[in-house]
């Protein structure tokens, strides 16, 4: 089969797209689709992990408001062990011309690799979502820093290579410690007062920080990227009674180490 039956066949073959209104983490492969039907007005990352069993690069198509619409390449890894890429959608800017995004489709590229995988979920304040369709799968933590948590300092580790930490402050000056083992590259994700903070710990000489890209010039959010050479990175916050949310997207090899945490205190 060329390339052009292969597009062909697939466009035959397209899924009714798979309502994904929680954000929680799904697997893009084949034709599957899956929509947001009821997008936050808020920023938010959509994050994308490579969990291939091939080395190939993986194509993948996100459309919003089934209007706009954008292709995302997320790097080759080989065994399941790459680092996540993250895409920058703001739910409340719309495309351009005021309109809010009400939904986010995504899918591989027509023409993908029939051995293709994406895991994808979305991050933000209120992603994932706790209670809708599809549930959150074992491999996905949706943890709250309860308040003797953050009153304790107690160390909390990153269990899986995708989990998020959720948490709003008291109205007072307080530390947040994001840490890793001392040798493995650990990208996560920060957001506060709508913006986020995107930052590789352990990372080489001459990185950049995190794979990260907007979705377009329109729609972009308040992102700062930065790579580090520690294995840990300091925080002074002052709570201001909106939520912090901390996520992660390193392979799940980097994770089983277990040396990643987050630690707050207020």
């Amino acid at each position: 089969m060329d390339d052009l039956q292969k597009v062909v066949s697939d466009l035959e073959q397209l899924d009714t797209a798979t309502v994904w209104d929680s954000g929680a983490l799904v697997t893009l492969s084949g034709t599957k689709q899956f929509i947001c039907s009821d997008v936050l007005a808020q920023p938010m990352l959509l994050v994308l992990y490579n969990a291939s069993q091939t080395d190939e690069d993986i194509a993948v198509s996100v459309q919003l408001n089934n209007a706009k619409f954008g292709s995302f390449n997320v790097p080759g890894t080989t065994g399941n062990q790459g680092l996540a890429t993250a895409i920058g959608i703001d739910g409340a800017k719309g495309l351009g011309n005021g309109t809010k995004v009400d939904n986010i489709t995504i899918q591989l590229d027509l023409g993908a690799d029939p051995q293709a995988e994406i895991n994808a979920y979305l991050l933000s304040a209120g992603y994932p979502r706790d209670g809708l369709q599809p549930p959150s799968p074992s491999n996905f933590m949706n943890t709250e820093i309860t308040r003797q948590d953050y009153q304790s300092a107690t160390k909390l580790p990153f269990q899986t290579n995708f989990e998020r930490f959720f948490f709003v402050p008291p109205s007072r000056s307080g530390q947040i410690l994001v840490g890793a083992g001392a040798q493995d590259a650990f990208p996560y994700y920060m957001y506060q007062s709508g913006g986020f903070i995107i930052q590789q710990l352990n990372a080489p000489q001459g990185s950049q920080g995190p794979r990260y890209e907007p979705f377009d010039d329109d729609n972009k959010i308040n992102v700062t990227r930065s790579a580090a050479s520690s294995s840990s990175k300091l925080f002074n916050r002052f709570g201001d009674g909106t939520q912090i949310v901390i996520g992660n997207g390193a392979s799940a090899q980097d994770v089983s180490g277990g040396g990643f945490f987050v630690q707050a205190r207020f």
